[in-house]
């Protein structure tokens, strides 16, 4: 299965669900569906209990992670399903809508920043799927969430072992040319690379080894003073920022 990966560093975007009211359907149905139908049959709340785990994993993997955290209070078969999610999007939309609307906003960030980061640090602390599909954070870091995101990059490619990814989008994260041409020799079948607003690149170096390379993408990264290409069967490139040399090299 092909792994793809964002990871965003501020809300220069949002993410609106096309109709969030059907992903909460189903929570509503095990909740509310107690009463056994017309011909005394099981109730419906009794007939998705007995359905297998991998079925109840894949309905809560069509909510959000905020409501398939919720499906744990349901009851004792429920407490840990959701811990075996594979795409974990951690969908902040709410909370950056309270923001805007906030008279402080630089305070109201201050204040919700600690409780996303630690929705986040729970959910992977309790984490127990074998893979995982899909990783995605959005909201206003500053350098004091180094460390959880760290921590974070840690985790994912710890899990994926970095074999499937075949697309990767960085923005906003504290990374180095170093840890990017890891990341590019250590995963042999990454396609797609968008790198954006990386205040601690300087050099980017892309290896021969990345040979499964095909689009390469950095944009606003103000402090890159050199990259250099080795990628053979690289078909785009795409660079916005300032005016640099940048070989491409087919050795």
């Amino acid at each position: 299965m092909a792994i793809e990966s964002t990871i965003y560093g501020r809300f220069m975007q949002k993410t609106i669900s096309s109709n969030p009211m059907e992903k909460s359907t189903l929570i509503c149905c095990v909740q509310n569906a107690s009463e056994k139908d017309d011909k005394g049959g099981l109730c419906l709340e009794d007939r998705i209990n007995g359905l297998p785990d991998v079925i109840l994993i894949s309905i809560l993997s069509l909510l959000t992670m905020k409501e398939a955290g919720r499906s744990s209070l349901l009851s004792k078969r429920w407490r840990y399903i959701w811990t075996y999610i594979a795409a974990l999007n951690f969908d902040a939309s709410h909370i950056i809508d309270a923001i805007l609307l906030a008279d402080d906003r630089e305070k109201e960030v201050e204040a919700q920043r600690p409780l996303y980061l630690s929705w986040i640090n729970q959910v992977v602390k309790s984490h127990k799927a074998p893979t995982i599909d899909e990783f995605r954070v959005h909201f206003d870091f500053d350098v004091t969430c180094r460390f959880d995101i760290d921590n974070w990059l840690d985790f994912f490619l710890g899990f994926t072992n970095c074999i499937s990814l075949t697309k990767l989008m960085l923005s906003n994260v504290d990374v180095t040319g170093q840890v990017l041409k890891y990341l590019l020799i250590n995963c042999p079948f990454l396609e797609q690379l968008f790198v954006e607003e990386f205040e601690s690149l300087v050099n980017l170096k892309v290896p021969d080894l990345a040979v499964k390379l095909k689009l390469l993408e950095i944009n606003l990264c103000f402090n890159v003073d050199s990259i250099e290409i080795h990628a053979m069967n690289l078909v785009l490139f795409k660079y916005f920022g300032d005016l640099i040399n940048i070989p491409f090299k087919n050795d």
